[in-house]
Protein backbone atom coordinates (compact mmCIF):
# COMPACT_ATOMS: atom_id res chain seq x y z
CA UNK A 1 0.00 0.00 0.00
CA UNK A 2 1.65 3.21 -0.67
CA UNK A 3 1.64 6.51 1.65
CA UNK A 4 1.41 9.87 1.07
CA UNK A 5 3.24 12.89 3.10
CA UNK A 6 1.29 16.27 3.71
CA UNK A 7 3.40 18.93 5.25
CA UNK A 8 0.53 22.42 6.04
CA UNK A 9 1.32 25.66 7.76
CA UNK A 10 -0.43 27.59 9.67
CA UNK A 11 -4.05 28.13 9.37
CA UNK A 12 -4.17 28.07 5.71
CA UNK A 13 -4.89 23.95 3.79
CA UNK A 14 -3.65 22.61 0.68
CA UNK A 15 -6.13 21.85 -2.10
CA UNK A 16 -8.01 18.58 -1.31
CA UNK A 17 -6.90 18.54 2.19
CA UNK A 18 -9.73 19.77 3.63
CA UNK A 19 -8.23 20.20 7.17
CA UNK A 20 -6.85 23.68 9.20
CA UNK A 21 -4.16 23.70 11.93
CA UNK A 22 -2.50 26.83 14.31
CA UNK A 23 -1.04 29.21 12.87
CA UNK A 24 2.82 29.05 12.62
CA UNK A 25 2.51 25.32 13.38
CA UNK A 26 3.79 22.62 11.09
CA UNK A 27 2.21 19.44 10.94
CA UNK A 28 3.14 15.82 8.84
CA UNK A 29 0.21 13.60 8.15
CA UNK A 30 1.52 9.96 6.56
CA UNK A 31 -1.55 8.45 5.87
CA UNK A 32 -2.40 5.19 4.00
CA UNK A 33 -3.34 5.84 0.36
CA UNK A 34 -6.53 3.71 0.09
CA UNK A 35 -8.81 2.77 -3.47
CA UNK A 36 -10.12 5.65 -3.42
CA UNK A 37 -6.90 7.93 -3.84
CA UNK A 38 -6.32 6.15 -6.67
CA UNK A 39 -4.59 8.28 -9.27
CA UNK A 40 -3.56 10.80 -6.51
CA UNK A 41 -0.38 11.55 -6.81
CA UNK A 42 1.47 11.52 -3.19
CA UNK A 43 2.55 15.27 -1.98
CA UNK A 44 5.95 15.31 0.17
CA UNK A 45 7.83 18.20 1.64
CA UNK A 46 5.17 20.95 0.99
CA UNK A 47 6.09 24.83 2.00
CA UNK A 48 3.18 26.76 2.07
CA UNK A 49 4.90 30.53 3.42
CA UNK A 50 3.42 32.18 5.96
CA UNK A 51 1.51 35.74 5.46
CA UNK A 52 1.74 38.47 8.31
CA UNK A 53 -1.67 39.38 9.42
CA UNK A 54 -0.67 41.59 12.62
CA UNK A 55 -2.37 41.32 15.53
CA UNK A 56 -5.50 43.91 16.99
CA UNK A 57 -3.73 46.73 18.23
CA UNK A 58 -0.48 45.77 16.67
CA UNK A 59 0.86 49.48 15.33
CA UNK A 60 2.20 47.71 12.42
CA UNK A 61 0.73 47.58 8.81
CA UNK A 62 0.54 43.89 8.40
CA UNK A 63 -2.63 43.12 6.95
CA UNK A 64 -3.65 46.24 6.90
CA UNK A 65 -1.59 47.76 3.57
CA UNK A 66 -3.47 49.94 1.96
CA UNK A 67 -5.72 50.55 4.36
CA UNK A 68 -7.00 54.40 4.78
CA UNK A 69 -6.34 56.15 6.78
CA UNK A 70 -2.73 54.64 7.19
CA UNK A 71 -1.86 52.74 10.35
CA UNK A 72 -0.26 55.79 12.99
CA UNK A 73 -2.33 58.49 11.73
CA UNK A 74 -3.37 60.57 14.38
CA UNK A 75 -6.89 60.27 15.63
CA UNK A 76 -9.50 61.11 18.49
CA UNK A 77 -12.77 59.90 19.59
CA UNK A 78 -15.49 60.92 22.38
CA UNK A 79 -16.51 64.60 22.27
CA UNK A 80 -16.74 67.71 24.74
CA UNK A 81 -14.64 66.67 28.29
CA UNK A 82 -14.37 63.22 26.94
CA UNK A 83 -12.54 63.77 23.53
CA UNK A 84 -9.21 61.14 23.78
CA UNK A 85 -6.31 61.25 21.06
CA UNK A 86 -4.52 58.38 20.26
CA UNK A 87 -3.33 57.10 16.71
CA UNK A 88 -5.05 54.22 13.77
CA UNK A 89 -4.08 50.71 14.49
CA UNK A 90 -4.89 47.99 12.12
CA UNK A 91 -7.76 45.44 12.56
CA UNK A 92 -6.17 42.45 10.59
CA UNK A 93 -9.58 40.40 11.05
CA UNK A 94 -11.25 43.31 9.13
CA UNK A 95 -8.29 44.43 6.85
CA UNK A 96 -9.08 48.12 8.25
CA UNK A 97 -7.55 50.41 10.51
CA UNK A 98 -9.23 51.69 13.79
CA UNK A 99 -8.84 54.69 16.05
CA UNK A 100 -6.73 53.11 19.06
CA UNK A 101 -8.30 55.55 21.53
CA UNK A 102 -10.99 54.92 23.91
CA UNK A 103 -13.32 57.96 24.75
CA UNK A 104 -13.38 59.38 28.51
CA UNK A 105 -16.36 59.11 30.68
CA UNK A 106 -18.82 61.57 31.15
CA UNK A 107 -18.81 64.39 34.13
CA UNK A 108 -21.31 66.81 35.59
CA UNK A 109 -21.96 69.65 33.62
CA UNK A 110 -20.61 73.03 35.28
CA UNK A 111 -20.29 76.38 34.32
CA UNK A 112 -16.86 76.52 32.87
CA UNK A 113 -17.28 77.36 28.95
CA UNK A 114 -16.74 72.87 28.41
CA UNK A 115 -18.87 70.05 27.67
CA UNK A 116 -18.23 68.35 30.79
CA UNK A 117 -20.91 65.49 30.25
CA UNK A 118 -20.04 65.14 26.38
CA UNK A 119 -23.34 65.74 24.52
CA UNK A 120 -22.25 68.17 22.36
CA UNK A 121 -23.25 70.67 23.89
CA UNK A 122 -21.64 73.57 26.32
CA UNK A 123 -23.15 74.79 29.96
CA UNK A 124 -26.50 73.42 29.61
CA UNK A 125 -26.84 74.06 33.32
CA UNK A 126 -29.83 75.76 35.36
CA UNK A 127 -29.51 79.11 36.99
CA UNK A 128 -29.00 79.10 40.39
CA UNK A 129 -29.79 80.97 43.78
CA UNK A 130 -27.60 83.72 44.38
CA UNK A 131 -27.43 86.75 46.97
CA UNK A 132 -24.66 89.02 47.67
CA UNK A 133 -26.05 90.66 50.98
CA UNK A 134 -24.90 90.40 54.33
CA UNK A 135 -24.94 86.76 55.67
CA UNK A 136 -28.58 85.45 57.42
CA UNK A 137 -30.48 88.80 55.51
CA UNK A 138 -32.04 86.82 52.69
CA UNK A 139 -35.40 86.11 53.17
CA UNK A 140 -35.64 88.50 55.90
CA UNK A 141 -38.09 91.64 55.35
CA UNK A 142 -37.69 92.60 51.95
CA UNK A 143 -34.18 90.91 50.78
CA UNK A 144 -34.64 88.22 48.21
CA UNK A 145 -32.67 86.06 46.97
CA UNK A 146 -31.56 86.35 43.26
CA UNK A 147 -30.72 84.34 40.03
CA UNK A 148 -27.84 83.52 37.87
CA UNK A 149 -27.23 82.13 34.44
CA UNK A 150 -24.52 80.56 33.53
CA UNK A 151 -22.67 83.29 30.26
CA UNK A 152 -19.93 82.47 28.75
CA UNK A 153 -18.48 79.92 30.67
CA UNK A 154 -19.23 82.41 33.73
CA UNK A 155 -22.34 83.01 36.16
CA UNK A 156 -23.57 86.18 35.23
CA UNK A 157 -25.19 88.98 37.49
CA UNK A 158 -27.66 87.85 40.24
CA UNK A 159 -30.59 89.08 38.87
CA UNK A 160 -34.23 90.31 41.11
CA UNK A 161 -32.10 90.02 43.92
CA UNK A 162 -33.76 92.64 46.98
CA UNK A 163 -30.51 93.92 49.19
CA UNK A 164 -30.73 95.31 52.76
CA UNK A 165 -31.31 99.15 52.73
CA UNK A 166 -31.98 101.81 54.66
CA UNK A 167 -34.84 101.71 56.69
CA UNK A 168 -37.98 104.16 55.38
CA UNK A 169 -41.53 104.38 57.12
CA UNK A 170 -43.54 102.34 55.15
CA UNK A 171 -44.43 99.56 57.16
CA UNK A 172 -41.86 97.24 55.90
CA UNK A 173 -38.15 95.45 57.08
CA UNK A 174 -36.46 97.60 54.75
CA UNK A 175 -32.83 96.95 56.40
CA UNK A 176 -33.96 92.90 56.47
CA UNK A 177 -32.99 92.79 60.72
CA UNK A 178 -36.83 91.51 61.15
CA UNK A 179 -38.00 94.10 62.67
CA UNK A 180 -40.60 97.28 60.42
CA UNK A 181 -39.71 100.58 60.84
CA UNK A 182 -37.93 100.75 64.15
CA UNK A 183 -37.51 104.14 65.83
CA UNK A 184 -37.35 106.27 63.17
CA UNK A 185 -37.77 110.03 63.89
CA UNK A 186 -37.10 113.40 61.33
CA UNK A 187 -37.29 116.42 61.76
CA UNK A 188 -39.87 118.23 59.90
CA UNK A 189 -41.83 121.81 60.01
CA UNK A 190 -40.42 124.53 57.60
CA UNK A 191 -36.67 124.00 57.47
CA UNK A 192 -36.16 127.36 54.95
CA UNK A 193 -34.73 128.52 58.07
CA UNK A 194 -31.74 126.24 57.88
CA UNK A 195 -28.17 126.19 57.98
CA UNK A 196 -26.52 124.39 54.98
CA UNK A 197 -26.91 120.97 55.65
CA UNK A 198 -23.74 118.87 56.92
CA UNK A 199 -22.74 114.91 57.19
CA UNK A 200 -21.00 113.11 59.90
CA UNK A 201 -19.65 109.72 59.93
CA UNK A 202 -18.78 106.99 62.64
CA UNK A 203 -15.54 108.07 64.33
CA UNK A 204 -13.18 105.38 63.40
CA UNK A 205 -10.05 106.82 61.77
CA UNK A 206 -10.08 103.92 59.13
CA UNK A 207 -12.35 102.61 56.65
CA UNK A 208 -14.23 99.86 58.38
CA UNK A 209 -16.50 97.05 56.89
CA UNK A 210 -19.87 98.08 55.71
CA UNK A 211 -23.41 96.35 54.97
CA UNK A 212 -23.55 97.22 51.86
CA UNK A 213 -21.73 94.75 49.03
CA UNK A 214 -19.37 96.11 46.61
CA UNK A 215 -21.36 96.73 43.41
CA UNK A 216 -18.73 96.12 40.00
CA UNK A 217 -20.72 98.81 37.95
CA UNK A 218 -18.34 97.85 35.13
CA UNK A 219 -20.06 94.45 34.87
CA UNK A 220 -23.36 95.68 35.14
CA UNK A 221 -25.73 94.67 32.47
CA UNK A 222 -26.80 98.72 32.37
CA UNK A 223 -24.38 100.80 32.67
CA UNK A 224 -22.07 103.61 31.30
CA UNK A 225 -18.13 103.59 30.75
CA UNK A 226 -16.23 106.92 30.97
CA UNK A 227 -12.44 108.25 30.60
CA UNK A 228 -11.08 104.56 29.14
CA UNK A 229 -7.30 104.66 29.50
CA UNK A 230 -7.63 108.62 30.31
CA UNK A 231 -4.85 110.29 32.53
CA UNK A 232 -6.58 113.02 34.47
CA UNK A 233 -9.73 114.56 33.00
CA UNK A 234 -13.60 114.82 34.33
CA UNK A 235 -16.98 113.47 32.56
CA UNK A 236 -20.37 114.60 33.98
CA UNK A 237 -23.37 112.93 34.33
CA UNK A 238 -27.48 113.62 35.57
CA UNK A 239 -28.29 112.20 38.63
CA UNK A 240 -31.18 109.58 38.46
CA UNK A 241 -33.30 110.62 41.28
CA UNK A 242 -33.46 113.61 43.49
CA UNK A 243 -30.92 114.09 45.59
CA UNK A 244 -29.56 116.69 48.74
CA UNK A 245 -26.10 116.73 48.98
CA UNK A 246 -25.04 119.17 52.26
CA UNK A 247 -28.68 120.26 52.18
CA UNK A 248 -28.36 121.39 48.58
CA UNK A 249 -30.21 119.58 45.76
CA UNK A 250 -27.86 118.33 43.30
CA UNK A 251 -28.58 117.12 39.89
CA UNK A 252 -25.59 115.93 38.24
CA UNK A 253 -21.64 114.87 39.04
CA UNK A 254 -18.90 115.47 38.00
CA UNK A 255 -16.86 112.40 38.24
CA UNK A 256 -12.65 113.01 37.80
CA UNK A 257 -10.25 110.76 36.39
CA UNK A 258 -8.05 111.71 40.35
CA UNK A 259 -10.83 109.87 42.36
CA UNK A 260 -12.72 113.01 43.43
CA UNK A 261 -16.80 112.98 42.63
CA UNK A 262 -17.98 116.72 42.54
CA UNK A 263 -21.75 118.20 42.90
CA UNK A 264 -23.25 120.28 40.39
CA UNK A 265 -19.19 120.73 39.13
CA UNK A 266 -15.80 119.38 39.74
CA UNK A 267 -12.69 119.76 39.11
CA UNK A 268 -9.96 117.53 37.87
CA UNK A 269 -6.76 118.60 39.46
CA UNK A 270 -4.18 116.07 40.19
CA UNK A 271 -2.02 117.36 42.97
CA UNK A 272 -3.83 116.37 46.30
CA UNK A 273 -4.13 118.84 49.08
CA UNK A 274 -5.61 118.62 52.74
CA UNK A 275 -8.98 119.76 52.83
CA UNK A 276 -10.40 122.04 52.37
CA UNK A 277 -8.87 122.22 48.55
CA UNK A 278 -9.33 125.34 47.16
CA UNK A 279 -11.78 126.27 44.61
CA UNK A 280 -13.78 122.98 45.22
CA UNK A 281 -17.76 122.65 45.39
CA UNK A 282 -19.54 119.92 47.52
CA UNK A 283 -17.07 117.26 46.96
CA UNK A 284 -16.44 113.41 47.81
CA UNK A 285 -12.50 112.70 47.76
CA UNK A 286 -12.96 108.96 47.64
CA UNK A 287 -9.04 108.81 46.88
CA UNK A 288 -7.72 112.03 45.53
CA UNK A 289 -4.05 111.63 43.69
CA UNK A 290 -2.63 111.14 40.54
CA UNK A 291 -4.07 108.73 39.05
CA UNK A 292 -4.53 106.85 35.32
CA UNK A 293 -7.45 104.82 33.97
CA UNK A 294 -7.23 101.58 32.59
CA UNK A 295 -11.06 100.31 32.62
CA UNK A 296 -11.81 103.99 33.04
CA UNK A 297 -15.52 104.89 34.93
CA UNK A 298 -18.14 103.35 35.52
CA UNK A 299 -21.46 104.18 36.53
CA UNK A 300 -25.05 102.42 37.32
CA UNK A 301 -28.16 101.97 39.32
CA UNK A 302 -29.20 99.72 41.53
CA UNK A 303 -32.57 98.75 43.75
CA UNK A 304 -35.83 100.33 42.98
CA UNK A 305 -37.46 103.31 43.94
CA UNK A 306 -37.32 104.67 46.26
CA UNK A 307 -34.80 102.96 47.31
CA UNK A 308 -32.16 103.34 44.27
CA UNK A 309 -28.51 103.55 44.69
CA UNK A 310 -26.21 105.38 42.55
CA UNK A 311 -22.75 103.82 41.78
CA UNK A 312 -19.55 105.03 40.77
CA UNK A 313 -16.83 102.93 40.15
CA UNK A 314 -12.90 103.22 38.68
CA UNK A 315 -12.56 99.79 37.87
CA UNK A 316 -8.57 98.61 37.91
CA UNK A 317 -6.97 102.26 37.90
CA UNK A 318 -3.55 103.15 38.35
CA UNK A 319 -1.10 105.95 39.36
CA UNK A 320 0.86 108.05 36.67
CA UNK A 321 3.22 107.58 35.22
CA UNK A 322 1.81 104.72 34.09
CA UNK A 323 4.77 102.79 32.25
CA UNK A 324 6.04 102.35 36.28
CA UNK A 325 2.92 101.44 37.69
CA UNK A 326 1.69 97.98 38.84
CA UNK A 327 -1.28 99.30 40.80
CA UNK A 328 -4.54 97.38 40.57
CA UNK A 329 -7.11 100.28 42.12
CA UNK A 330 -10.71 99.66 42.33
CA UNK A 331 -12.80 101.82 44.79
CA UNK A 332 -16.10 103.63 44.00
CA UNK A 333 -18.85 106.11 45.70
CA UNK A 334 -22.38 105.35 46.21
CA UNK A 335 -25.39 107.67 46.17
CA UNK A 336 -28.60 106.67 48.20
CA UNK A 337 -31.77 107.80 47.02
CA UNK A 338 -34.11 109.31 50.25
CA UNK A 339 -31.60 108.88 52.93
CA UNK A 340 -28.68 111.46 50.62
CA UNK A 341 -26.65 108.86 52.23
CA UNK A 342 -23.09 108.94 50.67
CA UNK A 343 -20.83 106.01 50.81
CA UNK A 344 -17.43 105.20 49.84
CA UNK A 345 -16.28 101.31 49.19
CA UNK A 346 -12.83 99.99 48.10
CA UNK A 347 -12.31 97.07 46.62
CA UNK A 348 -8.90 96.09 45.16
CA UNK A 349 -5.67 98.20 46.38
CA UNK A 350 -2.86 97.15 45.42
CA UNK A 351 0.54 97.91 44.18
CA UNK A 352 3.40 100.57 44.63
CA UNK A 353 3.89 99.15 48.18
CA UNK A 354 1.82 101.95 50.99
CA UNK A 355 1.22 104.34 47.69
CA UNK A 356 -2.21 102.05 47.12
CA UNK A 357 -3.06 102.94 50.91
CA UNK A 358 -3.33 106.29 50.38
CA UNK A 359 -0.04 107.42 50.89
CA UNK A 360 0.46 109.48 48.53
CA UNK A 361 -4.17 110.42 48.68
CA UNK A 362 -6.51 112.70 50.12
CA UNK A 363 -9.93 110.54 51.31
CA UNK A 364 -12.73 112.94 52.93
CA UNK A 365 -15.38 114.78 52.30
CA UNK A 366 -16.04 118.98 51.99
CA UNK A 367 -18.98 121.10 51.41
CA UNK A 368 -19.53 124.20 49.60
CA UNK A 369 -20.35 126.35 52.22
CA UNK A 370 -18.15 129.26 53.61
CA UNK A 371 -16.34 128.50 55.59
CA UNK A 372 -16.51 124.88 54.24
CA UNK A 373 -17.69 121.82 56.18
CA UNK A 374 -14.82 119.15 55.71
CA UNK A 375 -14.31 115.90 56.81
CA UNK A 376 -10.47 114.53 56.54
CA UNK A 377 -10.41 111.41 56.64
CA UNK A 378 -6.66 110.88 55.58
CA UNK A 379 -4.04 112.94 54.42
CA UNK A 380 -0.62 111.53 52.65
CA UNK A 381 -1.16 108.56 55.25
CA UNK A 382 -1.18 104.86 54.27
CA UNK A 383 -4.77 103.82 55.69
CA UNK A 384 -5.79 99.64 55.61
CA UNK A 385 -8.23 100.12 52.35
CA UNK A 386 -9.01 96.97 52.27
CA UNK A 387 -11.49 94.68 50.12
CA UNK A 388 -14.71 94.94 51.89
CA UNK A 389 -14.39 98.29 54.09
CA UNK A 390 -15.30 101.86 53.45
CA UNK A 391 -16.83 104.81 55.05
CA UNK A 392 -20.55 106.40 55.51
CA UNK A 393 -21.28 109.47 55.53
CA UNK A 394 -24.88 110.23 56.74
CA UNK A 395 -26.62 113.76 57.02
CA UNK A 396 -26.58 115.69 60.15
CA UNK A 397 -29.48 116.76 61.55
CA UNK A 398 -30.94 120.48 60.26
CA UNK A 399 -28.78 123.67 62.15
CA UNK A 400 -31.54 126.26 62.52
CA UNK A 401 -30.84 129.74 62.44
CA UNK A 402 -31.55 132.02 65.72
CA UNK A 403 -34.49 130.28 67.58
CA UNK A 404 -36.03 128.92 64.92
CA UNK A 405 -36.05 124.85 65.95
CA UNK A 406 -36.87 121.77 63.49
CA UNK A 407 -39.88 119.47 64.83
CA UNK A 408 -40.37 116.13 64.96
CA UNK A 409 -42.01 113.18 64.04
CA UNK A 410 -42.43 109.33 64.64
CA UNK A 411 -42.57 106.68 62.25
CA UNK A 412 -45.82 104.36 63.19
CA UNK A 413 -47.61 101.76 61.29
CA UNK A 414 -45.80 102.82 58.07
CA UNK A 415 -46.76 106.23 58.05
CA UNK A 416 -44.91 110.07 59.91
CA UNK A 417 -47.09 110.98 63.01
CA UNK A 418 -47.15 115.04 64.26
CA UNK A 419 -44.99 116.83 64.10
CA UNK A 420 -43.77 118.28 67.48
CA UNK A 421 -41.49 120.65 68.54
CA UNK A 422 -40.94 123.05 66.20
CA UNK A 423 -40.15 127.04 66.73
CA UNK A 424 -40.45 129.08 63.72
CA UNK A 425 -39.44 132.67 62.90
CA UNK A 426 -40.86 135.71 64.80
CA UNK A 427 -40.97 139.70 64.75
CA UNK A 428 -37.53 140.40 65.99
CA UNK A 429 -37.68 141.22 69.79
CA UNK A 430 -35.09 144.38 70.43
CA UNK A 431 -32.83 143.74 73.14
CA UNK A 432 -32.69 140.02 73.99
CA UNK A 433 -29.31 139.61 72.15
CA UNK A 434 -31.27 136.65 69.72
CA UNK A 435 -32.06 136.38 66.23
CA UNK A 436 -35.75 136.11 66.57
CA UNK A 437 -36.94 135.93 62.97
CA UNK A 438 -33.98 133.97 62.12
CA UNK A 439 -32.16 135.69 59.32
CA UNK A 440 -29.11 135.23 60.87
CA UNK A 441 -28.57 138.79 62.29
CA UNK A 442 -29.26 139.30 66.17
CA UNK A 443 -31.45 142.45 66.85
CA UNK A 444 -31.79 143.82 63.14
CA UNK A 445 -33.83 146.73 62.73
CA UNK A 446 -33.53 147.34 66.58
CA UNK A 447 -32.10 151.37 67.66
Amino acid sequence: MATRTRWWWGALALAGCGSSVTIGEIRRDDAAVTPSDAGVTPVADVYVPPVDVGAPGDLGAGGCEGASPPVGTPCTVGVGGCQRAGAYVCRPDLRITVCGAAPGSPAVELCNGLDDDCNGMIDEVAPRTCFSGPAGTAGVGVCRAGTQACVMGAWGPCASEVLPSAELCNGLDDNCNGAADESLVQQCGDLSWSMPGRYTRPPQMVPAPVARAYVDACAAMVHRTYLTNADDGYATEMLPFAFQAFGRAATSVTMTANGVVGFNAGTWAFNNTALPAARATSSVYAFWDDLAMRDGICTTVVGAAPNRAFVIEWHDARFFPVMMSDAHLSFEVVLEETTNVIEVLYQRMEGEAERSLGASATVGLQGDETPASTDTVSFNTARPMLAGSGLRWTPAPVDMRGTCRAGAQRCAAGAWGTCSGEVGPVAERCGNALDDDCDGTVDNGCP
